[in-house]
């Protein structure tokens, strides 16, 4: 978007109020254990406290593929200590709610003591949790009795979730999210939460199934794309007791399927992202999970959103949070990883497990990896 020179000189005096993270706390800081048309509507922002501050670096993801409750391992944290920001925590709302009303956090609490071990160990690279909640394939079984079941697919496989597109699902899903943020709102390190509302097989909100039997399937279940355009648009909504805590909200082209053919509509998701902005400022932080070089071309009018975004930022003198991940972890990553850094100057970059992890699939090395940590850092030299 800018020079090298221009970027790596880049101040944001705005942002002058944002706390240093506290990395070495321990993890309990919380107490106990109508149909919308294509334009969204207004968001009505959070209250806004102290914020915490925006990620800025490298994020490892952890696994790709989630077809079962995950088990955050961090492996590719520890194969390849010191250039990290930060570590997605993965975990199913199966996990956090195994009955209505009735939380088990065991898995989450774990988590964070792995990362708070991590930090004793490497104090002057510490780092934070992402928090991700997959709803869609992660829905408890309880909350598809409720709402009642429909079964989604991909290449990788089939699952049951529930109507993720109906108010009774909604309000189920935004209790967790009063519970996640009553008790990890103010834990530094819980660095950022994943907007996942509306999801299905992925963490990727505009991802809807696209074969012709799921498409079949969901709509005879009473899906329809204008209540999934609702839902999307609403979903910042669902994390509003997220108050100080940096929220990631990925954008896609989305597939309209009320013809029962498979359209691509990219206006929506671009509505959505710029009212997401605007309601939350710099917690808001915008996504993308298919980086790769060049982009899709259905991808192109909101990587160029993107653009705009970071233009409007920096003449009002502020910071415009971007994260990306790329699209698998077999992309041409020398290529890829400068290429999104010089041309859209995100704060933050998730990388898949790489092979030196069991499983992973990225072949990056640490000296990869601590170069393109620096090259983004120097990018926001103030965070």
């Amino acid at each position: 978007m800018n020079s090298a020179a221009s970027r790596l000189n880049r101040v944001f005096p705005g942002l002058a109020f944002l706390p240093a993270c506290i990395v070495a706390l321990t993890v309990g800081c919380g107490g106990g254990g109508a149909v919308s048309s294509t334009t969204p509507p207004p968001i009505s922002p959070p209250s806004i406290m102290t914020a915490k501050p925006v990620l800025v670096g490298l994020v490892t993801q952890g696994p790709g593929t989630i077809s079962t409750a995950p088990t955050n391992t961090f492996a590719e944290l520890n194969a390849h200590p010191g250039v990290y920001s930060a570590a997605v925590i993965q975990l199913f709302w199966s996990q956090l709610e195994p009955s209505n009303g009735v939380f088990d956090d065991s898995a989450l609490v774990s988590a964070l003591a792995e990362l708070t071990a991590y930090n004793a160990a490497h104090p002057s690279t510490p780092v934070v949790g992402k928090l991700r909640v997959f709803m869609g394939v992660g829905t408890p079984a309880w909350v598809i009795s409720a709402t009642g079941a429909v079964t989604i697919s991909d290449s990788f496989g089939s699952a049951t979730a529930g109507s993720w597109w109906t108010p009774q699902y909604d309000a189920l899903w935004q209790g967790l999210q009063n519970h996640l943020a009553s008790e990890y709102d103010t834990n530094p390190m819980i660095g950022e939460v994943a907007i996942t509302s509306c999801s299905s097989l992925t963490g990727e909100p505009f991802i809807v199934p696209q074969n012709q039997a799921d498409v079949a399937g969901l709509h005879a279940a009473g899906y329809t794309d204008a209540l999934q355009q609702s839902c999307l648009s609403n979903a910042p909504q669902d994390y509003a007791a997220w108050k100080t805590t940096p929220i990631d909200y990925t954008f896609n082209q989305i597939a309209d399927t009320d013809a029962g053919n498979v359209g691509i509509n990219t206006a929506f998701p671009i509505q959505v992202m710029d009212a997401f902005r605007t309601a939350l400022g710099t917690r808001g932080v915008i996504a993308n999970h298919g980086l790769n070089d060049p982009p899709a071309a259905g991808a192109i009018p909101i990587y160029n959103n993107f653009e705009t975004l970071y233009t409007q930022a920096v003449a009002a003198k502020t910071i415009s949070p971007l994260e990306f991940q790329t699209d698998g972890p077999t992309v041409d990553w020398n290529t890829v990883i400068p290429y999104a850094i010089s041309t859209y100057d995100p704060t933050e970059i998730e990388v898949w497990d790489t092979t030196a992890v069991k499983g992973g699939a990225a072949p990056l090395t640490q000296t990869q990896l601590a170069a393109w940590a620096t090259q983004i850092k120097q990018q926001y030299p103030n965070q």
